[in-house]
């Protein structure tokens, strides 16, 4: 993915640890943690920043998984993240205590 790619639509990022997906609540549900990225900002690194600002762990984001898209359809890039620290930042679990 080029940095102008970047700059366009939504990014998702996927952190599995110890068997389980890291989800963020959102407006009655559960989705991953996604967003905007910024100018000339990379995929992985919009990952890495949007689940920390998200949930408060750090983490970083390793590889891109490359969206299969139908004709007219806009994919939106996952990126696989690995979790850098157990304990996050603010009020955040990754699991019951």
């Amino acid at each position: 993915m080029t940095l102008e790619q970047a700059a366009r639509g939504v990014v998702d990022a996927v952190v599995v640890y110890d068997g389980r997906l890291l989800m963020v609540a959102a407006q009655g549900s559960w989705r991953l943690p996604s967003g905007a990225p910024q100018l000339a900002e990379s995929a992985e690194a919009s990952a890495a920043r949007l689940v920390y600002e998200l949930t408060g762990y750090l983490v970083d984001g390793t590889s891109v998984l490359r969206p299969q898209r139908a004709a007219g359809e806009d994919a939106r890039p996952a990126v696989v993240c690995q979790l850098l620290s157990r304990a996050p930042s603010a009020q955040a679990r990754l699991g019951p205590e």
